[in-house]
Protein backbone atom coordinates (compact mmCIF):
# COMPACT_ATOMS: atom_id res chain seq x y z
CA UNK A 1 0.00 0.00 0.00
CA UNK A 2 1.17 3.45 -0.72
CA UNK A 3 2.21 5.10 2.06
CA UNK A 4 -0.02 8.65 2.19
CA UNK A 5 1.84 11.89 0.78
CA UNK A 6 4.20 13.45 3.42
CA UNK A 7 3.44 16.55 5.12
CA UNK A 8 5.78 19.81 5.93
CA UNK A 9 5.56 21.19 9.11
CA UNK A 10 8.11 24.28 9.23
CA UNK A 11 7.39 24.88 12.79
CA UNK A 12 8.16 28.72 13.24
CA UNK A 13 7.50 29.88 16.59
CA UNK A 14 8.97 33.10 18.10
CA UNK A 15 11.62 31.78 19.69
CA UNK A 16 12.98 29.65 16.81
CA UNK A 17 16.46 30.57 15.58
CA UNK A 18 17.14 32.50 12.22
CA UNK A 19 18.16 30.16 9.53
CA UNK A 20 20.58 31.43 7.10
CA UNK A 21 19.37 31.06 3.35
CA UNK A 22 20.11 28.03 1.72
CA UNK A 23 20.53 25.87 4.40
CA UNK A 24 18.07 24.06 6.79
CA UNK A 25 17.63 20.23 8.40
CA UNK A 26 14.04 17.86 6.94
CA UNK A 27 13.28 15.16 9.49
CA UNK A 28 11.16 12.39 8.14
CA UNK A 29 8.59 10.53 10.55
CA UNK A 30 5.65 8.56 11.02
CA UNK A 31 2.64 9.43 13.03
CA UNK A 32 0.49 6.10 14.65
CA UNK A 33 -2.14 7.31 12.13
CA UNK A 34 0.23 6.40 9.67
CA UNK A 35 0.32 10.14 8.33
CA UNK A 36 4.33 10.61 6.86
CA UNK A 37 5.69 13.66 7.94
CA UNK A 38 8.67 16.26 6.98
CA UNK A 39 9.80 18.41 9.61
CA UNK A 40 11.70 21.40 9.09
CA UNK A 41 14.45 22.05 11.93
CA UNK A 42 16.18 24.51 13.22
CA UNK A 43 20.18 24.22 12.96
CA UNK A 44 20.74 23.56 16.20
CA UNK A 45 23.92 22.74 17.51
CA UNK A 46 22.04 19.58 19.19
CA UNK A 47 20.08 18.49 16.28
CA UNK A 48 23.47 18.69 13.73
CA UNK A 49 25.40 16.84 16.15
CA UNK A 50 22.57 14.36 16.13
CA UNK A 51 21.55 13.24 13.35
CA UNK A 52 19.28 10.32 12.05
CA UNK A 53 19.76 7.91 9.48
CA UNK A 54 16.90 9.92 7.09
CA UNK A 55 17.99 13.65 7.90
CA UNK A 56 18.23 15.96 5.46
CA UNK A 57 20.64 19.28 5.50
CA UNK A 58 19.98 21.66 2.44
CA UNK A 59 23.21 22.74 1.27
CA UNK A 60 24.15 26.65 0.87
CA UNK A 61 25.36 27.33 -2.57
CA UNK A 62 29.06 27.54 -1.91
CA UNK A 63 29.49 24.40 0.32
CA UNK A 64 27.54 22.54 -2.66
CA UNK A 65 29.58 23.84 -5.64
CA UNK A 66 32.83 22.95 -3.84
CA UNK A 67 31.46 19.53 -2.25
CA UNK A 68 29.91 17.76 -5.54
CA UNK A 69 33.19 17.78 -7.36
CA UNK A 70 35.50 17.18 -4.56
CA UNK A 71 33.74 14.03 -4.32
CA UNK A 72 33.09 13.18 -8.02
CA UNK A 73 36.83 13.54 -7.87
CA UNK A 74 37.86 11.53 -5.62
CA UNK A 75 35.48 8.74 -5.93
CA UNK A 76 36.47 8.40 -9.78
CA UNK A 77 40.17 8.07 -8.74
CA UNK A 78 40.59 6.33 -5.52
CA UNK A 79 37.80 3.91 -6.43
CA UNK A 80 40.35 1.95 -9.29
CA UNK A 81 42.02 0.40 -5.78
CA UNK A 82 40.25 -2.41 -4.51
CA UNK A 83 38.66 -2.31 -1.40
CA UNK A 84 38.59 1.70 -1.47
CA UNK A 85 35.10 3.43 -0.87
CA UNK A 86 34.88 7.16 -1.52
CA UNK A 87 31.25 8.30 0.52
CA UNK A 88 29.63 11.88 0.46
CA UNK A 89 27.09 12.78 3.58
CA UNK A 90 26.60 9.14 4.44
CA UNK A 91 25.67 8.47 7.97
CA UNK A 92 28.33 6.63 9.88
CA UNK A 93 27.26 4.76 12.62
CA UNK A 94 29.76 5.41 15.82
CA UNK A 95 26.79 5.43 18.01
CA UNK A 96 27.58 1.49 18.51
CA UNK A 97 31.16 2.43 19.57
CA UNK A 98 30.34 4.75 22.31
CA UNK A 99 30.42 7.91 20.21
CA UNK A 100 27.88 10.22 17.97
CA UNK A 101 27.08 9.09 14.17
CA UNK A 102 28.11 11.61 12.23
CA UNK A 103 27.91 12.12 8.23
CA UNK A 104 30.96 13.86 7.04
CA UNK A 105 30.65 15.81 3.45
CA UNK A 106 33.60 13.39 2.31
CA UNK A 107 35.13 10.42 3.46
CA UNK A 108 37.62 7.69 2.18
CA UNK A 109 37.52 3.87 3.90
CA UNK A 110 40.25 1.70 2.92
CA UNK A 111 39.90 -2.23 3.50
CA UNK A 112 36.48 -2.68 2.29
CA UNK A 113 34.84 -6.45 1.42
CA UNK A 114 32.33 -5.14 -1.20
CA UNK A 115 31.69 -1.38 -1.45
CA UNK A 116 28.90 -1.81 -3.61
CA UNK A 117 26.94 -3.22 -0.88
CA UNK A 118 27.09 -0.39 1.36
CA UNK A 119 23.74 1.74 0.90
CA UNK A 120 22.25 3.94 3.67
CA UNK A 121 24.45 3.65 5.74
CA UNK A 122 28.13 2.70 6.61
CA UNK A 123 28.89 0.25 9.96
CA UNK A 124 32.48 0.41 10.56
CA UNK A 125 31.80 -2.72 13.26
CA UNK A 126 30.82 -4.94 9.98
CA UNK A 127 32.96 -3.52 7.84
CA UNK A 128 35.98 -3.76 10.13
CA UNK A 129 37.16 -0.72 8.58
CA UNK A 130 37.05 2.96 9.85
CA UNK A 131 37.68 6.08 7.31
CA UNK A 132 41.48 7.26 7.07
CA UNK A 133 40.04 10.77 5.81
CA UNK A 134 37.20 12.69 6.11
CA UNK A 135 37.46 15.91 4.11
CA UNK A 136 34.53 18.96 5.73
CA UNK A 137 33.27 21.62 3.89
CA UNK A 138 32.96 24.56 6.72
CA UNK A 139 29.29 25.79 6.26
CA UNK A 140 28.91 29.78 5.56
CA UNK A 141 25.25 29.41 7.39
CA UNK A 142 24.50 29.43 10.96
CA UNK A 143 26.88 29.77 14.04
CA UNK A 144 25.79 26.04 15.11
CA UNK A 145 26.35 24.32 11.72
CA UNK A 146 29.87 26.06 11.83
CA UNK A 147 30.71 25.44 15.37
CA UNK A 148 30.33 21.66 13.88
CA UNK A 149 32.05 21.25 11.05
CA UNK A 150 35.19 23.43 12.25
CA UNK A 151 35.30 22.10 15.70
CA UNK A 152 32.84 19.90 17.30
CA UNK A 153 33.47 17.53 14.43
CA UNK A 154 37.34 17.21 14.37
CA UNK A 155 37.44 16.34 17.80
CA UNK A 156 35.15 13.48 17.42
CA UNK A 157 37.57 12.27 14.38
CA UNK A 158 40.16 12.34 16.44
CA UNK A 159 38.90 9.82 18.77
CA UNK A 160 37.67 7.96 15.87
CA UNK A 161 41.59 8.04 14.65
CA UNK A 162 41.12 9.20 11.13
CA UNK A 163 44.33 9.76 10.09
CA UNK A 164 43.95 12.93 7.60
CA UNK A 165 41.18 15.65 7.84
CA UNK A 166 40.72 18.49 5.65
CA UNK A 167 38.75 21.38 6.65
CA UNK A 168 37.69 23.14 3.41
CA UNK A 169 36.20 26.89 3.91
CA UNK A 170 34.77 28.46 1.04
CA UNK A 171 35.37 32.19 -0.50
CA UNK A 172 33.97 35.08 1.89
CA UNK A 173 35.00 38.36 3.17
CA UNK A 174 36.70 36.63 5.81
CA UNK A 175 39.29 34.35 4.15
CA UNK A 176 39.90 37.39 1.75
CA UNK A 177 37.55 35.62 -1.00
CA UNK A 178 39.87 32.67 -1.02
CA UNK A 179 39.34 29.20 -0.46
CA UNK A 180 41.27 28.14 2.94
CA UNK A 181 42.37 25.05 4.13
CA UNK A 182 42.95 23.36 7.26
CA UNK A 183 44.79 20.24 7.17
CA UNK A 184 45.40 18.03 10.09
CA UNK A 185 47.50 15.12 10.76
CA UNK A 186 46.54 12.44 13.41
CA UNK A 187 50.03 12.33 15.95
CA UNK A 188 50.61 9.33 18.32
CA UNK A 189 49.31 11.84 20.95
CA UNK A 190 45.64 10.71 19.39
CA UNK A 191 45.41 15.00 18.58
CA UNK A 192 45.56 16.39 15.26
CA UNK A 193 48.39 18.45 14.20
CA UNK A 194 48.87 21.06 11.59
CA UNK A 195 49.80 19.21 8.06
CA UNK A 196 51.90 22.23 6.62
CA UNK A 197 52.09 22.99 2.50
CA UNK A 198 55.57 22.96 0.77
CA UNK A 199 57.13 25.09 -1.17
CA UNK A 200 54.75 25.00 -3.87
CA UNK A 201 51.75 25.01 -1.52
CA UNK A 202 51.11 21.42 -1.88
CA UNK A 203 49.20 19.41 1.37
CA UNK A 204 50.18 15.63 1.33
CA UNK A 205 47.52 13.61 2.58
CA UNK A 206 49.95 10.47 3.78
CA UNK A 207 46.80 8.40 4.46
CA UNK A 208 45.59 8.14 0.22
CA UNK A 209 48.96 9.05 -1.68
CA UNK A 210 47.10 12.39 -2.63
CA UNK A 211 48.44 15.93 -1.78
CA UNK A 212 46.27 18.90 -1.95
CA UNK A 213 46.00 22.52 -2.53
CA UNK A 214 44.07 25.73 -3.82
CA UNK A 215 44.51 27.05 -7.43
CA UNK A 216 46.40 30.40 -7.82
CA UNK A 217 42.99 32.09 -7.83
CA UNK A 218 42.14 30.78 -4.67
CA UNK A 219 38.66 29.75 -6.49
CA UNK A 220 39.08 25.73 -6.33
CA UNK A 221 40.95 22.50 -5.13
CA UNK A 222 43.87 20.89 -7.05
CA UNK A 223 44.17 17.01 -6.17
CA UNK A 224 47.00 15.17 -7.28
CA UNK A 225 48.88 11.13 -7.51
CA UNK A 226 52.11 12.35 -5.20
CA UNK A 227 53.95 8.97 -6.58
CA UNK A 228 52.75 10.13 -10.27
CA UNK A 229 52.24 13.94 -10.27
CA UNK A 230 48.93 13.22 -12.08
CA UNK A 231 46.36 15.68 -11.69
CA UNK A 232 43.23 14.68 -10.55
CA UNK A 233 40.11 16.11 -12.69
CA UNK A 234 36.38 16.26 -12.49
CA UNK A 235 33.87 14.89 -14.53
CA UNK A 236 33.32 17.88 -16.27
CA UNK A 237 37.32 18.54 -16.29
CA UNK A 238 37.80 15.35 -18.11
CA UNK A 239 34.85 15.54 -20.72
CA UNK A 240 36.18 19.34 -21.50
CA UNK A 241 39.56 17.66 -22.07
CA UNK A 242 38.18 14.85 -23.98
CA UNK A 243 36.01 17.71 -26.23
CA UNK A 244 39.58 18.91 -26.52
CA UNK A 245 41.30 16.71 -27.22
CA UNK A 246 38.77 15.35 -30.31
CA UNK A 247 38.41 18.40 -31.56
CA UNK A 248 42.27 18.99 -31.45
CA UNK A 249 42.80 15.79 -33.09
CA UNK A 250 39.64 17.34 -36.11
CA UNK A 251 41.45 20.22 -36.27
CA UNK A 252 44.69 17.96 -38.03
CA UNK A 253 43.14 15.86 -39.49
CA UNK A 254 41.51 18.77 -41.77
CA UNK A 255 44.55 20.05 -41.88
CA UNK A 256 46.04 17.27 -43.40
CA UNK A 257 43.32 16.75 -45.88
CA UNK A 258 43.65 20.47 -46.99
CA UNK A 259 47.47 20.06 -47.25
CA UNK A 260 46.71 16.92 -49.24
CA UNK A 261 44.01 18.42 -51.49
CA UNK A 262 46.83 21.68 -52.12
CA UNK A 263 49.49 18.97 -52.72
CA UNK A 264 47.77 17.30 -55.24
CA UNK A 265 46.27 20.09 -57.32
CA UNK A 266 49.84 21.44 -57.27
CA UNK A 267 50.94 18.29 -58.60
CA UNK A 268 47.75 18.76 -61.17
CA UNK A 269 49.22 21.90 -62.24
CA UNK A 270 52.55 20.46 -63.00
CA UNK A 271 51.46 17.35 -64.21
CA UNK A 272 49.37 19.61 -67.04
CA UNK A 273 52.22 21.87 -67.61
CA UNK A 274 54.64 18.89 -68.25
CA UNK A 275 51.87 17.48 -70.34
CA UNK A 276 52.12 20.65 -72.57
CA UNK A 277 55.87 20.71 -72.90
CA UNK A 278 56.03 17.36 -73.93
CA UNK A 279 53.71 18.18 -76.46
CA UNK A 280 55.80 21.16 -77.22
CA UNK A 281 58.83 19.15 -77.41
CA UNK A 282 57.17 16.38 -79.85
CA UNK A 283 56.36 19.40 -82.29
CA UNK A 284 59.87 21.01 -81.42
CA UNK A 285 61.95 17.51 -82.75
CA UNK A 286 59.47 16.63 -85.43
CA UNK A 287 57.89 13.63 -83.88
CA UNK A 288 54.55 12.98 -84.65
CA UNK A 289 51.76 13.69 -82.00
CA UNK A 290 49.02 11.16 -82.72
CA UNK A 291 45.66 10.81 -80.63
CA UNK A 292 47.05 7.77 -79.53
CA UNK A 293 50.26 9.51 -77.92
CA UNK A 294 47.89 12.16 -76.75
CA UNK A 295 45.79 9.30 -74.56
CA UNK A 296 48.75 7.78 -73.47
CA UNK A 297 50.19 10.79 -72.13
CA UNK A 298 47.19 11.67 -70.57
CA UNK A 299 47.39 8.99 -68.45
CA UNK A 300 50.70 9.29 -67.19
CA UNK A 301 51.53 10.76 -63.76
CA UNK A 302 54.06 12.98 -61.92
CA UNK A 303 57.14 10.80 -62.54
CA UNK A 304 55.98 9.16 -65.82
CA UNK A 305 55.59 12.64 -67.21
CA UNK A 306 59.20 13.52 -66.42
CA UNK A 307 60.71 10.59 -67.23
CA UNK A 308 59.37 10.49 -70.92
CA UNK A 309 60.34 13.89 -71.25
CA UNK A 310 64.06 13.54 -70.02
CA UNK A 311 63.85 10.43 -72.61
CA UNK A 312 62.66 12.65 -75.26
CA UNK A 313 65.28 15.35 -75.13
CA UNK A 314 67.75 12.62 -74.26
CA UNK A 315 67.10 10.02 -77.64
CA UNK A 316 64.85 12.78 -79.74
CA UNK A 317 62.65 10.39 -80.87
CA UNK A 318 59.25 8.69 -79.25
CA UNK A 319 60.41 5.57 -77.07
Amino acid sequence: MALPAPKIDTGRSPSRPREEAGEALFRTSGRPDGEVVVEKLPLTLDVLLHPREDDQVTQSRPHHKKLNPLADTLERFLERRSGVGVFSDLLILWGQLGERDVSPDVYVVKGLRDREAIDRHFDPVAEGASPCLVIEVVSTGSREQVQKDAEKNPELFARMKVDDLVLVYPPRPATSERLRLDVRRLGVSGRYRANLPDSQGWIRLPSVGLRIKADEDGERLLIEDVKTGERLLTSMEEEAARRAAEERAEQEAAARRQEATARRQAEARVEAVLRRSVQDLCNVLGIEWTAERGTVVAGMGLSQLEALRADLVSRKRWP
